[in-house]
């Protein structure tokens, strides 16, 4: 037999059939005899049979061993998450050129949709910092403004749903392999370049200057000609947020005399987990210092800090992407709005799936899991476009708070439920507490967050090994830096 499910070739002199292959429903059929109903049957049965059920929605291997002791582990992991992504959203839309609130919007469904449907227990999906880049160069940054001065975000919107409907496709056709192919320092160049890029825009915030542009030079120009304009109290704030975050994260480095076993006082065992949450959740923790902070001096009339301002409160209405734009007497075109997003079509479901990759697959090294790349893509295609239908921008996985995800012990993907219900509540209840947030202390946990993000480890490795290797990487990291994301 030629290997066909529809062939019935005998074997010469036998008289009957030689086969390898395990027995189909249509064996004894030739194809003439196969109706096309029955084919269609069949490749049912065969889409929505347990094993495929299983590759798609992960979550039915693990939820029937699931127990106390692992909710209890993913229920840390999922509100420290959670009070740390806050924060960022906040900040990630500010890089993005979006109000606030839609920073939020980015970080809810997504949560869901890969406790469902996500294949490492580690990852986070949400903004970060290289895609809210990205949308401020290919959507917003070509987007009018809205009546209340806000950049519409609509383009935005479009462009997580394409970003969707691409993961989607390459998911299907399964192209996360293509991953293996992928030059890693080039993709770390790039990102490094950006994250020096996105920590330059923050310095605008951070000195108290409003309207700085995101690109490298443009910044560094733009804070130069405002110098006098600096608000020296933003400065101080900052600087103090910054410091702040990293001697928190260092309290895990703290080094005890005795290792833990059976005789440790239970008090130790309570110093070391306190400061090891702590730690992990150290960007939320600054943030909150600097909150009351500021409200105790608008208490006193004391201004001299630029709050957050007023947040939308309230959870986004479920409405479908809009693939035209009328703004009063503008009005742009759904030609229109794919000719300006452009290659950020292309563009950003590939940096998002290739920075989400770079994090899985050294999380899934370190805690020793498989990471499957095709379901992956799956899990971020349907995670963006029902984010889409929920005024979100293009979300993917971020290194800081996969890290502090696996380093809270999360034990599966179930975590990331009550990181959801975490950013629901923020948006439900806690807007007018978010207006008391200094864009100060955002720019600053911003800039702690993407300097991490900068691996000097990468090129000296690589010139130590091959300088000729080295030369992409520069030309990719001076390219990023000086021309743009774009």
């Amino acid at each position: 037999m030629d290997g066909s499910a529809y062939s019935t070739t005998p074997s010469s002199g036998t008289g009957t059939t030689a086969s390898s292959h395990e027995i189909g429903p249509y064996d004894d059929l030739v194809p003439s005899q196969v109706s096309l109903k029955e084919r269609v049957e069949d490749g049912c049965r065969s889409c929505f049979s347990l094993d495929t059920l299983k590759k798609l929605f992960p979550i039915i291997v693990w939820l029937p061993e699931y127990n106390f002791l692992k909710l209890a582990f993913d229920l840390v992991a999922g509100i420290t998450v959670g009070v740390t992504i806050i924060p960022q959203a906040l900040a990630f839309a500010g890089i993005a050129g979006l109000a606030p609130q839609y920073g939020l919007y980015s970080g809810i469904i997504c949560c869901f949709v890969y406790v469902l449907m996500g294949s490492a227990k580690d990852i986070t999906l949400g903004p970060s910092a290289i895609t809210s880049l990205l949308t401020a160069a290919f959507a917003t940054s070509l987007s009018p403004k809205l009546p209340n001065g806000d950049t519409d975000p609509t383009m935005a919107i479009m462009l997580t749903l394409t970003t969707g409907l691409i993961h989607i496709f390459m998911g299907v056709c399964q192209l996360g392999i293509m991953v293996s192919f992928i030059s890693f320092p080039v993709i770390n160049a790039f990102s490094s370049a950006a994250a020096v890029t996105i920590a330059v825009s923050q310095l605008g915030t951070l000195l108290g200057l409003a309207g700085v542009p995101n690109e490298f030079i443009a910044s560094l120009d733009n804070i130069r000609k405002r110098i006098p304009d600096i608000n020296v109290w933003d400065l101080v704030m900052g600087l103090a947020c910054i410091v702040a975050v990293f001697t928190i994260k260092g309290l895990r480095c703290i080094k005890f005399k005795d290792n833990i076993n059976k005789t440790t006082p239970k008090c130790i065992l309570l110093v070391r987990q306190t400061l090891h949450i702590c730690a992990s959740a150290s960007t939320a923790i600054v943030v909150i210092l600097a909150s009351i902070t500021l409200y105790i001096l608008e208490l006193n009339d004391i201004k001299v800090l630029t709050p957050t301002g007023y947040i939308k409160p309230g959870l986004p209405e479920f409405l479908p992407p809009s693939f035209s734009i009328h703004n009063g007497n503008y009005t742009m075109s759904t030609s229109e709005m794919f000719a300006n997003l452009a290659s950020g079509i292309i563009v950003m479901p590939f940096i998002a799936f290739i920075e989400a990759m770079a994090i899985g697959k050294y999380f899934a090294r370190v805690n020793r899991y498989k990471l499957d790349p095709s379901q992956e893509l799956l899990s971020y295609g349907v995670a963006n476009v029902l984010t889409s239908f929920f005024q979100g921008y293009p979300i993917t996985g971020t290194f800081a708070r996969t890290a502090i995800n696996s380093q809270c012990g999360v034990k599966t993907t179930l975590g990331c439920t009550f990181t959801g219900v975490i950013v629901i509540i923020g948006l439900a209840f806690m807007t007018p507490i978010f207006y008391y947030i200094p864009k100060c202390a955002l720019a600053g946990v911003i800039i702690a967050a993407v300097l991490t993000m900068v691996d000097i480890r990468t090129f000296i490795a690589l010139y130590k090994a091959n300088k000729i290797d080295v030369f992409p990487y520069l030309v990719t990291f001076a390219s990023t830096l000086l021309i743009g994301v774009q």
